[in-house]
């Protein structure tokens, strides 16, 4: 079945490929014996598998069907046209208007053979439509940049008017999810209210509006979690679901907090579809991923994850539970806050205020019969403690901690009163991560390296590094930035860092023996990604 469709698709679009001279017989051989996912069309093999650009399959389709086509990174949508089409419908069809002439709308599509949707836009923009090529990835793009909240428009908005308010929030939030912000900031001052998202770590004005609109906002928001909306002098901690125009729907984890001004409002976005993530789309480097994967098979001790907020402790934690999880391994877990439902394990909520602390879950945990635990986070004694006492027992811990590399994990635990021979006895891994920005791929900058940066950080007088465009492009959103990549340090405990810590050394010996024994540090991994043209040395200097 697959093979059949494979060579219907091969007959039109890879002659046509052929005919170009971007295919040879070999190739197309290639393509037509993939044994890869069996939903993939010839042209996608044939880009997976390194033969053609995405552009050359379009140019093939564009022979194929007798339409134009455009390569969108390199083409400037007149914003005019794109008001002929709805955000939603734009988003739902995957389309965009490109430039009108004499009544006929050029629309960017990645089918034009689809009459359907053809019809549909003629309909919505009641336009003669003329169909324009495009990828489907280069369309996500542009539609994201070029439809902006536009709240604004809603001058009359009064903090009575629930209906506008309610679609006011909304508009907020599903802008966020598209634009695959992570966090939404609502910060009121004196006079204005600011709406920020955090894409890519970094946090980005996305309008202002008056300062009378906080009240209204903040009830609504507080509705939607189940918050007290007649207090506002505490802070309060909430969750509610939204489900997007797409039928998916998102997790908010939702925080208040008093100010002078009214109360500002953080909002955390959890795609419930991130906790399925897998091990090795994280972005480790073969070794790091074998030597996780080695670490983590031990039945007993402790696993550690290091790192500030933000750099993607849990998502490394879910993705290695996801490995670990079978029906006959009993996994439980006690977290601040569940982010991620995982089939087949028993999933705790932190409640502190009903006595559900971590080292009161970890004790009650213990008589669970379990194999595998994860605390959320090692915080306090009392929760070491019982973690240790879990590994000596036969059990496998994942936590995390707040420590900025794998080194002072270590004296992390051995400050807050931990005996180093537990130490020794029971952690098995710690791993230190940071989430980096990539840089535009499209629009970023080669350049050589300076002087300082061949001193300070070990480059060579004719290496060629890239910087990020400061005006960016279509394809990044005018950011210079695209996408996030994750840098890790693995520190494998051996037997000559055991003794250190078993003596108290300092970190630095402990870092210096962990790096004679094979660890990459993340200021290796940083450099490697800047060689490969991944990052820049401007968004490893923020993060590093």
């Amino acid at each position: 079945m697959k093979t059949n469709r494979l060579k219907k698709h091969h007959n039109l679009l890879g002659e046509s490929l052929k005919s170009q001279g971007k295919l040879n017989e070999q190739q197309i051989e290639s393509i037509l014996s993939y044994n890869g996912e069996d939903e993939l069309l010839f042209g996608e093999i044939a880009i997976k598998l390194g033969y053609v650009s995405e552009f050359d399959i379009l140019k093939g389709l564009s022979d194929q069907q007798m339409v134009p086509c455009v390569d969108l990174n390199n083409f400037n949508v007149d914003h005019i046209a794109v008001k002929f089409l709805d955000k939603d419908t734009a988003r739902k069809l995957l389309a965009i208007p490109l430039f009108e002439v004499e009544d006929i709308l050029a629309v960017g599509l990645s089918d034009a053979s689809d009459i359907d949707i053809l019809d549909e836009l003629e309909i919505k923009t009641g336009k003669t439509i003329q169909a324009v090529l495009c990828s489907k990835e280069a369309l996500k793009n542009i539609i994201q940049s070029s439809y902006s909240i536009d709240l604004m428009d809603n001058e009359d908005l009064d903090d009575k008017d629930d209906s506008v308010v309610i679609e006011l929030v909304q508009r907020i939030i599903e802008e966020a999810v598209e634009s695959d912000a992570s966090d939404i900031h609502i910060q009121p001052s004196e006079f204005e209210l600011d709406i920020r998202f955090r894409i890519d770590g970094v946090l980005q004005s996305i309008m202002v509006m008056p300062n009378y609109r906080v009240k209204a906002i903040s009830s609504r928001l507080k509705v939607m979690s189940n918050l007290d909306i007649a207090e506002s002098r505490k802070p309060q901690d909430g969750r509610f679901k939204h489900q997007m125009p797409s039928g998916k729907v998102f997790d908010f984890r939702i925080s208040t907090y008093p100010t002078e001004y009214g109360e500002k409002t953080v909002m955390r976005i959890l795609d419930p579809s991130k906790g399925q993530i897998s091990l090795d789309k994280l972005g480790f480097s073969p070794i790091t991923l074998k030597k996780w994967q080695n670490a983590i098979a031990n039945s007993t001790g402790i696993i550690l994850v290091t790192g500030p907020t933000g750099s993607g402790k849990s998502t490394t934690l879910y993705a290695t539970l996801s490995i670990l999880n079978s029906p006959d391994v009993n996994i439980i877990t006690v977290e601040d806050p569940v982010e991620y439902n995982m089939k087949g394990i028993a999933q705790g909520q932190l409640n502190e205020k009903a006595g559900m602390t971590f080292a009161a879950a970890l004790s009650s945990m213990l008589r669970q019969d379990p194999d595998i635990i994860m605390v959320g986070e090692m915080r306090d004694v009392a929760t070491i403690e019982l973690a240790v006492r879990a590994a000596l027992t036969g059990h496998l811990v994942l936590s995390t901690l707040h420590t900025n590399d794998t080194a002072s994990s270590y004296s992390r635990l051995l400050d807050m009163g931990m005996d180093p021979f537990l130490v020794t006895a029971t952690v098995r891994a710690i791993i230190a991560q940071r989430l980096i920005r990539k840089v535009c791929q499209t629009c970023k900058k080669q350049r050589k390296v300076n002087e300082k940066e061949i001193e300070n950080l070990g480059f060579e007088e004719n290496d060629h590094i890239y910087s990020a465009d400061p005006e960016g492009c279509q394809n990044c959103g005018s950011k210079g930035y695209k996408g996030r990549a994750g840098l890790y340090e693995l520190l494998i405990p051996s037997q000559e860092i055991n003794s250190l810590v078993n003596d108290r050394r300092p970190d630095n010996e402990i870092k210096a023996q962990a790096i004679e024994d094979g660890m990459m540090t993340l200021s290796d991994e940083a450099r490697s990604m800047v060689m490969s043209g991944t990052t820049s040395i401007e968004e490893i200097s923020r993060v590093l």
